[in-house]
């Protein structure tokens, strides 16, 4: 009897958790192809005059409005009331054009990451088929966000930050079923997305040895990581409170307005468009000087602020780690530590995403593997990454008891 109801249980779960593989890696892999179609539209259009970019971005802006006004008709259901069983509805056709329309505004140049959209495919989808499966209600809630961590994990190569994601960020709560079925599924949906996308890191660097001085910014940064991760976790949270009040006929205008000015701003600031890629990139390169750095620091939380408030839709994860390694970027060089300048990043970027997003392990691992990092550096991000999350958590209880006294 008691296999019976064990079998009656696991065995959709099992088939749920292989199904949310193929969705997950299925929604890393196409979400990735599709931006990039996207974006290489757009670099192609850069090659004219500049007002043809800007007439581009500006009617982009209003097409993805109107369409966002369509989409958002209607309730659209969310990953997060999906795992608190408070679903009323799921579409998945108005779901994926969402995620389509997130895709498309990065793309185009919006200052917002684009991790939304793979995970909001993958959990849609594999919270409509466990359905099928007569998955129970908290063993779905387990799935679906085991499979958006993983759709996250594909479209950056980062298996072990998936899991983290699902387990720390999205749930909130470790179980050892919870674990299981977001280990499985982050790797198989990895291990999968390799055959599309490859093995490589997202951001394949070469690092040298790592000097002390990498050590002593691990330590230094941590009050500096803490504000900054802070304030931008409040700037996103008061941007999606703004969000929720642009309706209806005000989409076209403000998303058209947003994606406008953006590109008003990238003929001094080029990096600033899209969602933290180029200036991760160019800054690993070297190509970001000193007020390169400083003025992406001032400008990229703005404009992720001004996108959401728009009435856009999108992450915030790759605006986090660009805004730390800009930091990283800023202080190797005003420290005369430019030799150091990819780990000094790496540590800035790790720590200020941990403090975002409230999460040490996420935070620590979503930075190492991004960019294989080696074995001496695991401690410095680790360092700065507990430190700056730490101290938040510190300073937020001292003020929590005071209010209480």
């Amino acid at each position: 009897m008691r296999g019976s109801l064990l079998a009656k249980r696991y065995f959709p779960l099992f088939c749920a958790t292989a199904v949310a593989i193929v969705c997950a890696a299925l929604a890393g892999v196409l979400s990735t192809y599709f931006l990039h179609a996207v974006e290489n539209i757009f670099h192609h259009l850069s090659a004219y005059p500049r007002w043809v970019l800007l007439l581009a971005m500006t009617c982009t802006g209003v097409a993805v409005g109107l369409l966002w006004w369509f989409v958002r008709a209607k309730p659209l259901g969310s990953i997060s009331e999906a795992l608190g069983q408070k679903l009323s509805t799921f579409p998945l056709a108005r779901n994926t054009l969402d995620a389509t329309l997130q895709l498309t505004v990065v793309g185009a140049g919006a200052s917002i990451g684009r991790e939304g959209a793979p995970r909001q495919l993958a959990g849609v989808y594999s919270f409509h088929l466990s359905t099928l499966l007569k998955v129970q209600g908290p063993d779905r809630a387990v799935v679906t966000a085991s499979a958006a961590g993983a759709a996250l994990a594909a479209a950056y190569n980062t298996p072990w930050a998936g899991i983290a994601y699902t387990v720390c960020v999205m749930m909130g709560s470790c179980s050892w079923l919870s674990l299981a079925v977001a280990s499985v599924t982050s790797w198989g949906a990895v291990l999968l997305s390799h055959i599309f996308l490859g093995n490589n890191a997202f951001y394949p660097l070469t690092f040298s040895a790592v000097r002390w001085e990498v050590w002593v910014w691990a330590v230094a940064s941590i009050p500096l990581i803490a504000v900054a991760g802070f304030v931008f976790r409040q700037i996103a949270q008061h941007a999606n409170k703004k969000s929720s009040t642009v309706q209806g006929a005000f989409l076209p205008l403000t998303i058209g307005v947003v994606l406008a000015l953006t590109g008003l701003v990238m003929l001094v600031a080029p990096d600033i468009s899209g969602n933290g890629v180029l200036i991760l990139q160019n800054g690993f390169a070297g190509n970001i000087s000193l007020l390169g750095f400083l003025l992406l620091i001032l400008l990229k939380p703005f404009f992720t602020f001004l996108t959401l408030a728009a009435g856009a839709k999108g992450g915030v994860l790759t605006p986090a780690l660009a805004l730390g390694g800009a930091l990283g970027g800023a202080c190797a060089i005003v420290t005369g530590n430019s030799e150091s300048l990819l780990p000094f990043m790496v540590v800035g970027a790790g720590a200020l995403l941990a403090v975002s997003e409230n999460s040490i392990a996420f935070g620590l691992l979503f930075a190492l593997e991004l960019v294989h990092a080696p074995p001496p550096l695991w401690g410095a991000v680790g360092v700065a990454t507990w430190g700056s999350v730490s101290l938040v958590q510190l300073v937020q209880r001292k003020y929590k008891h005071s209010d209480q006294r």
